[in-house]
Protein backbone atom coordinates (compact mmCIF):
# COMPACT_ATOMS: atom_id res chain seq x y z
CA UNK A 1 0.00 0.00 0.00
CA UNK A 2 2.93 2.52 1.31
CA UNK A 3 4.51 1.21 -2.24
CA UNK A 4 1.67 2.45 -4.25
CA UNK A 5 1.19 5.82 -2.69
CA UNK A 6 4.67 6.57 -3.30
CA UNK A 7 4.10 5.76 -6.80
CA UNK A 8 0.82 8.07 -6.99
CA UNK A 9 2.60 10.62 -5.27
CA UNK A 10 5.59 10.10 -7.64
CA UNK A 11 3.42 10.48 -10.48
CA UNK A 12 1.44 13.51 -9.42
CA UNK A 13 4.86 15.42 -8.65
CA UNK A 14 6.24 14.56 -12.07
CA UNK A 15 2.60 15.40 -14.25
CA UNK A 16 3.01 18.85 -12.00
CA UNK A 17 6.23 19.35 -12.74
CA UNK A 18 5.09 18.43 -17.14
CA UNK A 19 2.22 21.08 -16.95
CA UNK A 20 4.66 23.71 -14.87
CA UNK A 21 6.67 23.48 -17.98
CA UNK A 22 4.50 23.36 -20.78
CA UNK A 23 2.80 26.74 -18.93
CA UNK A 24 5.52 28.97 -19.79
CA UNK A 25 4.92 28.88 -23.55
CA UNK A 26 3.33 31.64 -24.35
CA UNK A 27 -0.69 30.89 -25.81
CA UNK A 28 -3.15 33.21 -28.19
CA UNK A 29 -1.72 35.02 -30.85
CA UNK A 30 0.89 37.26 -31.05
CA UNK A 31 2.33 39.64 -33.81
CA UNK A 32 5.94 41.96 -34.65
CA UNK A 33 7.00 44.40 -37.12
CA UNK A 34 9.97 43.73 -38.92
CA UNK A 35 11.86 46.41 -40.16
CA UNK A 36 14.72 45.03 -41.45
CA UNK A 37 13.60 42.37 -44.54
CA UNK A 38 16.61 40.34 -46.50
CA UNK A 39 14.98 38.36 -49.43
CA UNK A 40 17.12 35.99 -51.03
CA UNK A 41 17.81 36.98 -54.71
CA UNK A 42 16.78 33.74 -55.95
CA UNK A 43 12.75 34.90 -55.17
CA UNK A 44 13.79 37.27 -58.66
CA UNK A 45 12.95 41.55 -58.40
CA UNK A 46 9.56 41.16 -57.52
CA UNK A 47 10.21 39.75 -54.19
CA UNK A 48 11.82 42.93 -52.89
CA UNK A 49 10.50 44.48 -49.76
CA UNK A 50 11.24 47.20 -47.47
CA UNK A 51 9.28 45.89 -44.40
CA UNK A 52 6.80 43.54 -42.66
CA UNK A 53 4.58 41.92 -39.90
CA UNK A 54 4.35 38.72 -38.46
CA UNK A 55 1.73 37.13 -36.60
CA UNK A 56 1.41 34.03 -34.68
CA UNK A 57 -2.02 32.83 -34.32
CA UNK A 58 -1.98 30.25 -31.74
CA UNK A 59 -6.03 29.81 -32.12
CA UNK A 60 -6.32 29.10 -35.51
CA UNK A 61 -2.91 27.48 -36.15
CA UNK A 62 -1.44 30.29 -38.52
CA UNK A 63 1.60 31.45 -38.87
CA UNK A 64 1.36 34.90 -41.57
CA UNK A 65 4.35 36.69 -42.92
CA UNK A 66 3.16 40.16 -44.61
CA UNK A 67 5.63 42.08 -46.86
CA UNK A 68 5.26 45.54 -47.45
CA UNK A 69 7.23 47.19 -50.45
CA UNK A 70 6.96 51.09 -51.15
CA UNK A 71 5.07 52.83 -53.96
CA UNK A 72 6.55 52.64 -57.24
CA UNK A 73 7.15 56.20 -58.68
CA UNK A 74 7.93 56.58 -62.09
CA UNK A 75 8.28 60.29 -64.48
CA UNK A 76 4.58 59.75 -64.95
CA UNK A 77 3.61 59.14 -61.40
CA UNK A 78 3.19 56.71 -58.10
CA UNK A 79 1.44 53.40 -58.55
CA UNK A 80 0.46 51.23 -54.70
CA UNK A 81 2.29 47.85 -54.46
CA UNK A 82 -0.06 45.42 -52.87
CA UNK A 83 1.23 43.84 -50.09
CA UNK A 84 2.72 40.21 -49.93
CA UNK A 85 0.87 37.57 -47.60
CA UNK A 86 2.17 34.22 -47.01
CA UNK A 87 0.59 32.02 -44.76
CA UNK A 88 1.80 28.22 -43.22
CA UNK A 89 0.42 26.10 -40.58
CA UNK A 90 2.13 26.08 -37.03
CA UNK A 91 3.58 22.88 -36.30
CA UNK A 92 5.64 23.26 -33.21
CA UNK A 93 6.42 26.21 -30.48
CA UNK A 94 9.89 25.23 -28.33
CA UNK A 95 11.31 27.43 -25.45
CA UNK A 96 14.96 26.92 -25.05
CA UNK A 97 17.10 26.99 -22.27
CA UNK A 98 17.85 30.52 -22.60
CA UNK A 99 14.69 31.59 -23.23
CA UNK A 100 13.77 32.05 -26.61
CA UNK A 101 10.68 30.67 -28.04
CA UNK A 102 10.37 29.93 -31.55
CA UNK A 103 7.78 29.20 -33.62
CA UNK A 104 7.52 26.95 -36.40
CA UNK A 105 5.41 26.67 -39.31
CA UNK A 106 5.02 24.40 -42.58
CA UNK A 107 3.30 24.40 -45.84
CA UNK A 108 4.07 21.45 -48.21
CA UNK A 109 2.31 21.42 -51.94
CA UNK A 110 5.01 19.71 -53.55
CA UNK A 111 2.83 16.65 -54.36
CA UNK A 112 0.53 19.31 -56.37
CA UNK A 113 3.60 20.91 -57.98
CA UNK A 114 3.41 23.31 -55.27
CA UNK A 115 6.73 24.16 -53.28
CA UNK A 116 7.74 23.83 -49.55
CA UNK A 117 7.41 26.51 -47.65
CA UNK A 118 8.42 27.31 -43.93
CA UNK A 119 8.45 30.05 -41.47
CA UNK A 120 10.13 30.06 -38.11
CA UNK A 121 9.76 33.38 -35.67
CA UNK A 122 12.04 33.44 -32.79
CA UNK A 123 11.04 35.69 -30.20
CA UNK A 124 14.66 36.80 -28.07
CA UNK A 125 13.27 39.58 -26.07
CA UNK A 126 13.51 37.11 -22.60
CA UNK A 127 16.61 35.75 -23.89
CA UNK A 128 19.26 35.62 -20.84
CA UNK A 129 22.02 33.70 -22.39
CA UNK A 130 25.35 35.90 -23.31
CA UNK A 131 25.86 36.22 -26.94
CA UNK A 132 29.07 37.21 -29.57
CA UNK A 133 26.74 38.96 -32.03
CA UNK A 134 23.56 41.31 -31.68
CA UNK A 135 20.05 39.46 -31.49
CA UNK A 136 17.31 41.23 -32.44
CA UNK A 137 14.24 40.40 -30.15
CA UNK A 138 12.27 38.96 -33.36
CA UNK A 139 13.43 36.91 -36.12
CA UNK A 140 12.17 35.58 -38.93
CA UNK A 141 13.36 33.00 -40.88
CA UNK A 142 11.36 32.18 -44.57
CA UNK A 143 12.24 29.24 -46.96
CA UNK A 144 11.12 27.86 -49.64
CA UNK A 145 11.89 24.49 -51.80
CA UNK A 146 10.05 23.88 -55.37
CA UNK A 147 8.68 20.45 -56.18
CA UNK A 148 11.47 20.18 -59.05
CA UNK A 149 8.64 18.60 -61.52
CA UNK A 150 10.03 21.25 -64.21
CA UNK A 151 13.43 19.29 -63.56
CA UNK A 152 14.99 22.45 -61.97
CA UNK A 153 14.83 23.07 -57.78
CA UNK A 154 14.59 26.47 -56.16
CA UNK A 155 15.59 26.96 -53.31
CA UNK A 156 15.48 30.67 -51.36
CA UNK A 157 16.26 31.47 -47.46
CA UNK A 158 15.21 35.40 -46.27
CA UNK A 159 16.22 36.78 -42.98
CA UNK A 160 14.11 39.60 -41.06
CA UNK A 161 13.99 41.17 -38.26
CA UNK A 162 12.17 43.34 -36.08
CA UNK A 163 13.71 46.05 -33.31
CA UNK A 164 10.45 45.32 -30.87
CA UNK A 165 9.38 42.34 -29.07
CA UNK A 166 6.11 40.53 -30.50
CA UNK A 167 3.52 41.67 -28.34
CA UNK A 168 0.02 39.63 -27.72
CA UNK A 169 -2.83 40.59 -30.62
CA UNK A 170 -6.34 40.97 -30.62
CA UNK A 171 -6.83 37.80 -32.58
CA UNK A 172 -8.99 35.00 -30.30
CA UNK A 173 -10.66 31.86 -31.25
CA UNK A 174 -13.22 32.46 -33.99
CA UNK A 175 -16.68 32.00 -32.75
CA UNK A 176 -18.37 29.13 -33.40
CA UNK A 177 -21.26 28.79 -35.96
Amino acid sequence: MKTMNLAVLGLMFFSGATSASGSLLPTGSVRGNLDFVRMDRAHGPSYQFKSGIVTVNQYDKTVTLMLFNESQCRSNGCLPVRPVEIQVELEDVTFDNCGTVTYFGRSDQRRVDGPLKTIEVRDNSENICPHFVYLAPTEVLYKVTSSGMDGRIFHAESYMSGTEALHPSNMGPRPRR
